[in-house]
This record gives C-alpha cells, sequence and structure tokens, in this order.
C-alpha cells in the first residue's frame, strides 16, 4: 500500500466506498487492522472449505473433480457421487494386466494410442492420449481397488503461495468403497508386484544410485528443452541421442508426443492443427 501510494496511484476500499491516503497514522494502524481482520476470515474460510470437503469425501461423495474410469452423476441435495464408466474402466483393467505381464509405463501408453484407446482429458495446450505419466497415475490410484484416500496433498503453503507439499498420513481421509471397485486384489498386487521388483531391479543396476539427474535448480542443460515446441503438433521437445555407422552419438531435438505417446497421437494432434 505504501509503494502504490507513494507511486501516485490513488486506492479505494470497495466495502467502504472510499479512499485510503495513509496521509496520517491513524490511517496506518487503521490499514494495518484492516489487514489482520482479513487475514482472519480468510483463514476461517479455509478452514471451513476444508471441513466441508473432509466430510464429503468421508461420506464417499466426490470431494474434487472428475477421475478416469469413472464418472460424475448429481444428486439433488448438490452432493456428486461417482460410478463406473464401464468403456474406460477396460481401459483401466488393461493397463494393470499390461503392467502385471511387463510392459513398462512408456511401451503402454504407446499401445493404448496405437489403438485409440480413451485416455483422460488433457491439460491445456497439451495434445491428447496416453503418456507414461499419465499411466503411473492410473497405477497408484487407490480408488480402482475400491478405497478412496483424500487429501494426500496440499497446494498451498501457510502464506498461501502455491507450493504443492504432503501431507502428514495422519490427516488423510480413508474411506472402503466396494461398489466402486474395478480392479480385484489379485490385478492390483500383480501390477504393484512387477513395479516393485522393476524398482529393485533398477538399484541394484545402478549400485543404490538414481540414473536421473537431480534437481539442482537448473531446467536442463540443453538450452532449449522447455521451451521450443514440435511445428506440427505443438508438444514440447525432447533431447534425444542416436549413434550413426559407428561413430560418435549425436544428439538432437525430437518430438516428446511422438517419443512419449506414439506415432498415432502426434499425427492426430498434427491434422487437428
Amino acid at each position: 500500500m505504501k509503494q502504490l501510494v507513494q507511486a501516485g496511484v490513488r486506492v479505494f476500499f470497495y466495502m467502504e466506498d472510499r479512499e485510503r491516503t495513509l496521509d496520517s497514522p491513524t490511517d496506518k494502524i487503521m490499514l494495518s487492522l484492516t489487514s489482520f481482520a482479513a487475514e482472519v476470515e480468510r483463514e476461517q474460510a479455509r478452514l471451513r472449505s476444508r471441513d466441508a470437503a473432509v466430510q464429503r469425501a468421508a461420506a464417499g461423495f466426490v470431494a474434487g473433480g472428475n477421475c478416469f474410469g469413472y464418472r460424475n452423476r448429481r444428486l439433488g441435495n448438490g452432493r456428486v457421487v461417482r460410478e463406473i464408466d464401464e468403456k474406460e474402466a477396460a481401459v483401466v483393467r488393461r493397463i494393470f494386466a499390461f503392467c502385471a505381464a511387463g510392459k513398462g509405463q512408456r511401451r503402454i501408453a504407446k499401445t493404448l494410442n496405437d489403438v485409440g484407446a480413451p485416455s483422460p482429458r488433457p491439460q491445456q495446450g497439451r495434445p491428447g492420449g496416453w503418456a507414461p505419466s499419465s499411466v503411473r497415475s492410473v497405477l497408484m490410484r487407490s480408488l480402482y481397488k475400491g478405497q478412496i484416500e483424500w487429501g494426500k496433498s496440499q497446494k498451498r503453503d501457510s502464506w498461501g503461495r502455491i507450493k504443492p507439499s504432503r501431507r502428514a498420513e495422519a490427516d488423510w481421509v480413508r474411506v472402503s468403497v466396494p461398489e466402486l471397485r474395478i480392479v480385484s486384489d489379485a490385478e492390483w498386487d500383480g501390477a504393484h508386484e512387477r513395479l516393485r521388483t522393476s524398482r529393485d531391479n533398477y538399484l541394484r543396476a545402478t549400485n543404490g544410485h538414481l540414473q536421473g539427474r537431480p534437481a539442482n535448480g537448473v531446467e536442463s542443460k540443453y538450452l532449449l528443452t522447455g521451451m521450443a515446441v514440435c511445428g506440427a503438433c505443438g508438444a514440447g521437445m525432447l533431447i534425444r541421442s542416436r549413434k550413426h555407422n559407428g561413430k560418435a552419438r549425436t544428439f538432437l531435438y525430437g518430438c516428446g508426443a511422438n517419443f512419449l505417446r506414439g506415432d498415432r497421437v502426434s499425427r492426430t494432434t498434427w491434422r487437428s492443427r
């Protein structure tokens, strides 16, 4: 407020319909008190919103958005319940079967895209279809085995900044919903046993060290990663490497949609553009 006023900006309080000038000590202390009251109200509103969401989740109602494999149905009392979408549920079962059979997440994504399987709605600006990350989300979602786990993370910190973090496990809401089960215990355990085996083999092969580069505050050692996009479909560009006729390995930029999702997704997106 001080910076705004000193810059020559006139500030009006909408609810009070008057200008705040900060010309006197009284104006300054009143601004502090008003800000304190607004902060208390924001905190109370946050608590009320979370409490309402917790009650909905604990009762088995939808406390978030849409989930692949289900469709939302609104009840007359304003509550929303999930119902199994059999067409999408069949895709979920295929993902668990592919994983249990030893297929990797990128291979699963390409296989589903090649046959035109239904997929989750893409984020704004991203190509449609399956990606390794969306396959992993399906494999890790406990709702498919009939158990709601809600409130595992929070989007903002105590200052109100967008900073996702993990909540303590004691604060999670867990509810059994057998009527929403899509995969059996055997299907769930088979897929997750395969994931555990792959993870253990990966760690042994690399002497206990992660093969990927840890976050160090630098986006990428390649200049255009995260900025360049494919001119055909608009997907982000990734670094690929290739060896030609026994020569030294060369690095080049390649379409991320083609690499992670397969030819069908990149071609479909190109035609739509």
